[in-house]
């Protein structure tokens, strides 16, 4: 399995209150459980994906990301299978 779960935070005093959230879920096996689809959340709102996105590479789930969210990285995400030490 590979998850992807993105997220924007609004941060207060008391704390934080999830904005928005994108969570895709990757199976070898086709997704039979509801719960497991890729959805996103807006505040406690939650929106069914589309079934495709289970099938969507890394970039393709960031550039959705970042085009919701209107967010440019720099420097740019690199793969989560990319680790680099930087020193």
């Amino acid at each position: 399995m590979i998850w992807y779960k993105f997220s924007v935070f609004r941060r207060y005093a008391w704390g934080t209150e999830g904005v928005y959230q994108l969570d895709v879920q990757q199976y070898t096996k086709p997704l039979k459980n509801a719960h497991d689809m890729p959805h996103e959340h807006l505040g406690n709102r939650r929106i069914e994906g589309r079934t495709e996105w289970a099938s969507w590479s890394f970039e393709e789930i960031l550039r959705y990301f970042k085009e919701r969210t209107h967010i440019d990285f720099e420097p740019p995400v690199m793969h989560p299978e990319n680790f680099e030490l930087k020193g």
